[in-house]
């Protein structure tokens, strides 16, 4: 009859993770040799390091993905500052268009809905660019402390 197949105790180390307590209580009975138990040491050490590398490299992509949604948002918000004068610009002019009798009443109203649009967008690429700027904040690892210089 075969004995069972069984793991090192470096597979069993990574794949269900010992406890340094564990490890110390194996050490001291002498239930396993310590060279296994410094390998299995160093396993963890090597799991902590790149563990640590990957949530550097992870608050870096973060970073730089909200100071490019930034970027973005400035620039959309630049652009429907200038469509909302744009809007305002026409509406006025239907406006005295229609007075002088020149310009229908459903023109007007068309550049009253555009002017309206316009506001609307501007407001929410308003409220983008602070998000954006809230983002960048925390992605940076300054939101509280810049919130708290700011009180």
């Amino acid at each position: 009859m075969k004995e069972p197949k069984l793991l090192p105790i470096a597979d069993f180390s990574r794949y269900y993770g010992i406890s340094r307590t564990f490890l110390k209580a194996l050490k001291e009975y002498k239930l396993v040799d310590i060279s296994v138990v410094k390998g299995i040491e160093y396993i963890q050490l090597d799991q902590l390091k790149y563990q640590s590398t990957l949530q550097q490299q992870r608050a870096e992509v973060e970073y730089l993905n909200a100071s490019y949604v930034l970027t973005n948002n400035l620039q959309q918000a630049g652009i429907t500052k200038k469509n909302l004068q744009l809007a305002v610009g026409v509406f006025n002019s239907r406006k005295a268009l229609y007075n002088e009798g020149v310009s229908s009443l459903v023109e007007l109203l068309d550049a009253e809905r555009e002017l309206t649009n316009a506001r609307k967008l501007s407001l929410q690429a308003d409220v983008n660019v602070k998000t954006g700027w809230l983002d960048l904040h925390k992605a940076n690892g300054t939101l509280l402390t810049d919130f708290i210089k700011s009180i």
